[in-house]
């Protein structure tokens, strides 16, 4: 067995013979001392090295020569990318990962880590909306539940500002119950009548009408009685006195200070002389009777038409429109408001009450919202709840087998239709009017300002105040540089003087010093004796 492994690896290089000596020692052929050496001389062959040189009957050759193989580094790779994971978001967008090990070989006797990443990931989108929660809407008016004698203050709100969409919610509670007890004072004593007139008072809630004004500016407007003859003359007879604050004209639910000089308004009559873009509103004439409640006894709407702008507000500033239907949606509860702009329907609030969208709020005003706008109140008919009678056992089973009458009225589709039938969304159905309960309560032309132009903003006196401050901060700046230089240009001049000074100090000192070193060469050179010269002589 071994010489034929030793034939064959002479054939090979050295790696060749390597793997053929590890896989005889796996076989277990090298157990003793003999198949060792014959080992290691097989591999000196191979390598061209004299067999006199080493000790062949010792396997200590082999065994230095495989350490060498078995120690030499091995570098890292990188093996192959896993699968992508699942999304990790259980709506709209996420990310998906997929990881790589360095296993391929693992790096070993100090060999290089794998360069480069050992993950990645990329966006994923799932195929489920996540929730869109909603707004609140304001807050409606504080409703108490007594009206004298101390009650619970309560208001609500709607989600419905935005709505919430894929099962959004709207964050935090729908209605909020005051701390202080609301209508705290003793209750007055009940102005009473007789039953004469609350059959009168009766009938006027049966045949209530309240008509829409529409008149141009500067009209004259009838005076409006605020009841029937017979009802006034019982309320001033039976309640005396009293009946001067029992009975007031409102406008849009509130008393107002009228312009007497175009206005006509008495305790039972209110007329208008010449009507004005402001005298826009809800008028209603009320009866107070303390502990018996609130009647309203006449109501109508006044709508001024005029070609002046009712409202201005400047580009991108915030601004509301009022539709003046409180009183309306106090009277009727189940009214509801539209908003038309330049006769077309702009939005619709037939799922709130009037008296929680009364107010029109923009954030902001843009030019092309220049134009006529219109606030339409009118009364829906809702119909009742009826409470389901409990079924009994059979009729359950019945409606089991046979389905319910909804069930069997229910418009039945191909099956073939049914997917594109769940696709297609059902629109809301159009509420119905109730045939003379519609109000046109508010007529508003808007005017949006464009914003100034520059010519016009050089003349606006906060412009001209800008100009003057910055006039004034160039000015001081310019007074301080100035000073400034003129202190960097002082100091240089001292220094130079102080320069010169010092320099000419110097100079004195040294003609000083010249001086006196000449004044007594002078004196040695005549302490000196004198040397005789002599003339040669000729001859």
């Amino acid at each position: 067995m071994f010489p034929y492994i030793v034939a064959k690896c002479r054939a090979f290089n050295q790696f060749s013979f390597f793997v053929a000596f590890h896989t005889a020692i796996a076989a277990g052929a090298p157990e003793n001392k003999r198949h060792r050496s014959y080992f290691a001389k097989s591999a000196l062959q191979i390598r061209d090295i004299p067999l006199a040189e080493f000790d062949v009957n010792s396997s200590q050759i082999a065994t230095d020569y495989v350490s060498n193989v078995v120690t030499r580094p091995l570098d890292g790779g990188w093996s192959e990318w896993s699968p992508w994971s699942a999304c990790q978001a259980t709506c709209g967008s996420g990310i998906r990962i997929r990881n790589r090990w360095c296993d391929n070989p693992a790096p070993q006797n100090g060999g290089k880590d794998c360069v480069g990443d050992f993950a990645r990931t990329e966006q994923c989108i799932t195929k489920v909306h996540c929730p869109i929660n909603g707004g609140w809407s304001p807050w409606a008016p504080w409703a108490c539940t007594v009206s004298c004698g101390g009650g619970t203050a309560t208001r609500t709100r709607q989600c419905n500002n935005p709505k919430p969409f894929y099962g959004g919610v709207c964050i935090g509670s729908a209605s909020e119950q005051a701390k202080q007890p609301c209508n705290a004072f003793t209750c007055p004593p009940v102005r009473k009548v007789s039953e004469e007139t609350n059959k009168l008072l009766e009938d006027i809630k049966k045949d209530f009408f309240v008509p829409t004004n529409l008149v141009r500016e500067g009209t004259r407007v009838a005076k409006v009685q605020c009841a029937s003859k017979q009802l006034l003359d019982n309320l001033i007879w039976e309640l005396k006195l009293s009946v001067r604050h029992a009975i007031q004209w409102l406008r849009n639910g509130q008393p107002w200070k009228e312009d007497k000089s175009r206005v006509e308004k008495s305790k039972f009559t209110l007329g208008f002389n010449r009507v004005a873009a402001s005298d826009t509103g809800f008028y209603s004439c009320e009866l107070d009777l303390l502990g018996g409640g609130k009647k309203i006894l006449k109501a109508f709407s006044l709508i001024v038409l005029s070609n002046k702008t009712n409202l201005e507000v400047d580009v991108n500033k915030p601004f509301d429109l009022e539709c003046n239907s409180l009183a309306l949606g106090a009277l009727y509860p189940n009214a509801r408001i539209s908003w038309y702009f330049n006769d077309t329907l702009y939005r619709s609030f037939n799922d709130t009450p009037a008296v929680l969208t009364n107010t029109l709020k923009f954030a902001y005003a843009t030019t092309n919202m220049t134009g006529d706008w219109e606030c339409l109140t009118y009364e829906i008919f809702v119909k009742p709840e009826v409470e389901k009678e409990e079924k009994s056992l059979f009729q359950k089973v019945k409606d089991k087998i046979m389905g319910t009458k909804e069930q069997t009225d229910k418009p039945i589709h191909p099956k073939i239709l049914n997917p594109l039938m769940k696709l297609v969304p059902t629109p809301a159905p159009v509420p119905k009017v109730i045939p003379g309960k519609i109000w046109i309560t508010n007529k508003i032309r808007l005017r949006v300002n464009p914003p100034p132009e520059l010519s016009d903003l050089v003349r606006t006196p906060h412009f001209m105040g800008l100009c003057t401050g910055v006039g004034l901060l160039a000015f001081v700046t310019i007074i301080a540089l100035i000073k400034g230089k003129a202190n960097n240009m002082l100091d240089n001049a001292q220094e130079k003087v102080h320069k010169f000074a010092e320099i000419k100090r110097s100079s004195r000192i040294r003609s000083n010093e010249i001086a006196e070193d000449m004044i007594q060469f002078d004196d040695e050179t005549e302490d000196m004796p004198k040397a005789e010269v002599t003339a040669p002589s000729l001859i």
